[in-house]
């Protein structure tokens, strides 16, 4: 990689895919490297490894002014150099490229922005179609054609507490959370100057949950919410498959049809926490329950809008645990969550003997190197072991005839 190294200690070079992969971040600061075809246009290259295309050019005042014009994960260096090119040639008439953007900033409603982040970010995510609920329900309705710029901090908190005392401490700080993303995301992308959510705690304590339902409160449950009415949707089957499985919410929700391989539950890793696709075992407690479930489309468990069918979209995590919040005091049960349905699971895996593979039943990322790059065993037949005693734990919980327990040493 070639360059010519220049007084200001920035370097010129040919900008190329290959010669951007090449550069090495700095120590500390930033660097600079010039294109040698268009002067003014080059790339910035910070010190934690951040890359942006950059326009150099003078106002008419001869103020020196520079221009981020996109990233290279995005812009190749051709259509950025095309990029720059327009801007250089627009200065001959007199346009400012960086004041119009500034100026600009100012003008954008928080609608705009919340438009932007959603269709350029949040439906990238895998939490997108939750993070695009709740803007939509909370946020844009609260600030629709406000400026950007004009809301401020007691705008914000003036919102979260609001959530807080509707009983949604928890989703209060979700939302500043939000908040933060989509004003930085602003930010990043030139929308806005600043965001009014910088520095502001968290509304709501959060303490770590530990409910785990005894092996008492485990036919209770399953009673109680054979015996609830749960309007549009199949959350009775979601809940006996998490306990069932010991899987996430959210990756028992989005299950599809065509994910169910026999016995084995396949996962994929677009789906879960860690990247990682998972192979679950499907006891025969729950291919009972899979096999009750009437098949709507793709998705084990299809979206409702009222009373219809949606069934090209699956359920949403905070419908599932809305609808358990509304139903908890009739279960006569300590309130409890989809998610302890989980942690549940597990904790009486590790009292049946199974501790040593709980981790690889929950789809946990294993720690350390050993475990990450040379223990590539799947670890099947221990799943299978674990979940098909777990099975036939919860049959005898309720039946009241449990058998005998299969420690594994």
């Amino acid at each position: 990689m070639a360059t010519d190294l220049q007084n200001d200690g920035s370097r010129t070079m040919k900008l190329t895919k290959v010669a951007l992969e090449k550069i090495k971040p700095p120590e500390k600061g930033y660097d600079l490297y010039w294109d040698d075809e268009v002067p003014g246009f080059g790339v910035r290259v910070m010190h934690s490894g951040k890359t942006t295309y950059i326009v150099n050019y003078r106002s008419e005042a001869r103020k020196q002014r520079r221009l981020s014009i996109g990233n290279p994960d995005i812009l190749s260096p051709v259509t950025a150099r095309k990029k720059a090119r327009q801007i250089l040639n627009g200065l001959a008439g007199g346009k400012d490229p960086l004041a119009d953007r500034e100026a600009a900033k100012g003008n954008v409603t928080f609608t705009e922005l919340a438009e932007s982040y959603i269709q350029r970010h949040a439906r990238e995510l895998k939490t997108g179609a939750e993070e695009e609920r709740r803007i939509r329900k909370d946020l844009i309705p609260a600030w629709n054609n406000r400026k950007a710029a004009d809301i401020t901090r007691r705008h914000i908190l003036n919102l979260v507490h609001k959530i807080k005392e509707r009983g949604s401490p928890i989703m209060a700080n979700r939302t500043l959370s939000q908040i933060k993303r989509i004003f930085n995301f602003g930010i990043d992308n030139g929308l806005v100057e600043s965001s009014p959510a910088l520095r502001i705690k968290p509304v709501a304590k959060e303490n770590e949950r530990q409910r785990v339902l005894s092996e008492d409160e485990i036919p209770v449950f399953w009673r109680s919410i054979s015996e609830m009415v749960w309007t549009g949707s199949h959350v009775k089957t979601a809940l006996q498959l998490i306990l069932t499985t010991a899987q996430r919410p959210g990756e028992v929700i989005a299950m599809e049809w065509e994910e169910i391989e026999g016995e084995w539950w396949i996962i994929p890793g677009e789906k879960t926490k860690n990247g990682q696709p998972n192979r679950v075992p499907l006891s025969p407690l729950a291919l009972k329950i899979l096999s009750e479930i009437p098949q709507h489309g793709k998705y084990v468990f299809p979206k409702y809008k009222g009373q219809e069918l949606i069934p090209d979209s699956h359920m949403a995590t905070m419908a599932l645990s809305r609808a358990v919040h509304r139903n908890r005091d009739k279960s006569g049960l300590d309130p409890w969550t989809p998610h302890d349905l989980r942690r549940t699971a597990a904790t009486h895996l590790a009292r049946l003997g199974f501790g040593i593979h709980v981790g690889t039943v929950l789809n946990h990322t294993p720690r350390g190197i050993t475990k990450r790059v040379y223990d590539l065993y799947t670890y099947d037949k221990e799943k299978r072991m674990a979940l098909n005693t777990w099975g036939d734990e919860i049959g005898g919980l309720l039946s009241g005839k449990r058998g005998k327990v299969l420690k594994m040493e």
